[in-house]
Formats: structure tokens, C-alpha cells, sequence
């Protein structure tokens, strides 16, 4: 499933053979977790992923596995939302809760959902792509890291049931991530409604911008719901653009025209208080393009 995904982003597998390989797949695990023998043991799982991700396989996978170790596990599925989860959580009465992240978007969403754990005296153990391509975001999520495989999952989650870690304590965010955060979705339409002028008077390709503003946007607003701003200065969310704009099929010319334009809307319409927003920009400006920093940045 790695592969075909990173297949996709290359532009070396379509959109539907990727939708096929993974609809396959899931059936597949579906039907093995069906057949899968009564449970041994009596401490109840449930595994989900965080509200707003769609991506089961890993889960799936985790699930097919925990059981055939005997465990009582109960699958919840994608995007399972805050007030779902805590409606289960305590009908059920698990002795931990697994759920994965599998973008930096829904580890803010994950953040929030931990909150709600907490509050129910519930032991969360999380896992996922983006936390092992971002171990800094780790420290921002108040649960148990399971690992980066599968197989170190399995082991945690067993030893956390069986010797109860202490539950850990949210992190509060600073006050200059909420102040940032509440002036960029007031300012928000301002910024998209710009860059749409920006594109449209330079006769420059609208395909999917309303997309790709939303993608944006999830992440800078991941990203300062975490309370971290160096989460928008990590390489892997310039490498990010840059594969979301190919997922696209658009002209590689176009990310850096994009990324420009979003630079000159957040300094026109952001002020102070999201102000790190801008210096992101900034520097994505001058990671996308060929010029000194000082012939973009001046534009």
C-alpha cells in the first residue's frame, strides 16, 4: 500500500488504481477479522482512527493482530468524531483506546479527542504516519507513543494494560497560537479570496484552488492548534506541498506562483498577531523558488 501510494504522488499509479488496491485490501482484512476466534482475554480495545482521517488499512491491520492474540478488540472505523468516541468509551469501559493519525491536520483533531480521554480516566495509545515523520509532534499529544511498526504497537499496547502507566496531563497552548489561530480563520476568506483575484488577473490556472486552499489551511491550523509553529517550518510540509500540487497534475511552475501568492495575501491582510504565519510563508516563498530570497520577497 506504500508503494501504490507513493505511485500516486509520482503520477506512476491513478487515482483509481490506488482506490482499487486499497478497497481490496480493506476487504480483505475485513474478511479475516471476521474469522478471526473468540477473544481470550478479558480487557476491551477499541481502535479507530482520529476524527477526520480516512485512512483504516493500518488499523485494520492493527486490529486483525490484536485479536488473533486473543484480545477483545472493537473497531470503530474512520473519522470517528469526539462525541462518538466518548459515547462508546463509556458504554464499553475499554482499558485503553488506540487511535491513529495519519496527518498533521487530524493529530490536532487527536489532541483534542485525548482531552476527552482524559477526562474519562481512559489510557490512549497512538501511532501513525505523521508521527514518525514529525517525532516532534509526540511530545504535543497527551497519550502513550505505541511506535513505529505494528509489531512495537502490539508489544506497548500489552504493556500498558498490564501495568497501567499514569495518564498523562494535557499541554496547554500558549496564548500567542490561540490569538494567531483566531486571526487567521477571521481573515481567512480574505487571504483565499485574494489569492483567487491574484490567479485570475494573471491568467493563471483556478483548477482545484479552492482544494488546495482547504489543504492549506487544515495545515496552518493544525499546526497552531498544536501550539508549535515549527510544525510549518519542518521539511516534510514543503515536501508535502510540493506532492499535493503534483497529486493535482499541475505544472510544478504553479506551486511556487501559488505559495507566492498566499505570501503576499497573509502580509496584506495578516497582522501582527499571525505574524509567524507570514514568516512561514516567507520562507516557503524562498524554498520554492530559484531566485535570491530578497528578488521574491520584495515582489
Amino acid at each position: 500500500m506504500a508503494e501504490i501510494g507513493g505511485g500516486w504522488y509520482e503520477g506512476q499509479v491513478t487515482i483509481q488504481q490506488e482506490h482499487f488496491a486499497s478497497a481490496l485490501s480493506v476487504q480483505r482484512l475485513e474478511t479475516l477479522i471476521a474469522a478471526a476466534p473468540p477473544p481470550t482475554r478479558p480487557e476491551r480495545i477499541i481502535v479507530a482512527t482520529a476524527p477526520g482521517d480516512y485512512h483504516i488499512f493500518s488499523p485494520l491491520l492493527l486490529t486483525y493482530l490484536l485479536r488473533r492474540q486473543g484480545w477483545d478488540v472493537i473497531y470503530l472505523g474512520a473519522d470517528v468524531p469526539a462525541a462518538e468516541l466518548e459515547s462508546t468509551v463509556e458504554h464499553v469501559q475499554p482499558e485503553i483506546v488506540v487511535i491513529s493519525a495519519q496527518l498533521l491536520h487530524t493529530a490536532a483533531a487527536l489532541k483534542e479527542v485525548a482531552s476527552t480521554l482524559q477526562d474519562l480516566n481512559i489510557m490512549l495509545g497512538f501511532g501513525g504516519l505523521v508521527f514518525n515523520q514529525m517525532p516532534e509532534l509526540r511530545q504535543l499529544i497527551p497519550g502513550h507513543f505505541l511506535g513505529q511498526t505494528l509489531e512495537g504497537a502490539i508489544q506497548r499496547i500489552s504493556e500498558m494494560i498490564a501495568g497501567r502507566p499514569p495518564l498523562l496531563h494535557q499541554v496547554g497552548s500558549l496564548e500567542i497560537y490561540h490569538k494567531a489561530l483566531a486571526q487567521y480563520m477571521e481573515r481567512r476568506s480574505l487571504l483565499e479570496s485574494h489569492i483567487w483575484g491574484t490567479f485570475v488577473a494573471t491568467n493563471k490556472s483556478t483548477d482545484h484552488l479552492a482544494d488546495i486552499n482547504d489543504d492549506m489551511a487544515e495545515m496552518i491550523i493544525a499546526a497552531l492548534k498544536l501550539g508549535d509553529a515549527s510544525l510549518l517550518q519542518a521539511d516534510i510540509n514543503i515536501n508535502w506541498i510540493e506532492h499535493l500540487l503534483m497529486g493535482y497534475r499541475l505544472p510544478k511552475e504553479w506551486i511556487h506562483d501559488y505559495v507566492l501568492a498566499y505570501y503576499q495575501a497573509a502580509k496584506t491582510h495578516l497582522g501582527q498577531s499571525a505574524s509567524m504565519i507570514v514568516d512561514w510563508l516567507s520562507q516557503l516563498v524562498v524554498e520554492q523558488s530559484k531566485l535570491p530570497a530578497k528578488a521574491f520577497l520584495e515582489v
